[in-house]
């Protein structure tokens, strides 16, 4: 996560939110390949939930799955 959300380690778990997770899942699914960027958020969510998150609260919970495209 440091790699690709630097300013994360400034935050408390608890200030951040759902529109910060979809900027963070957008600018990782642009940076990488679709094969590692179909459920970016799944580490996140679990760090979240091991810092206190609770899993109804949590904004990397919300985040739904990119999916990878078909090949022709």
């Amino acid at each position: 996560m440091q790699r690709t959300w630097p300013e994360l380690d400034a935050m408390p778990p608890s200030k951040i939110t759902e529109t910060d997770c979809r900027a963070w899942a957008g600018r990782f699914a642009a940076k990488y390949d679709e094969q590692f960027s179909t459920t970016p958020s799944a580490p996140f969510d679990n760090i979240l939930e091991r810092a206190g998150v609770p899993r109804e609260e949590n904004p990397a919970f919300k985040i739904k799955r990119l999916g990878v495209k078909q090949k022709n």
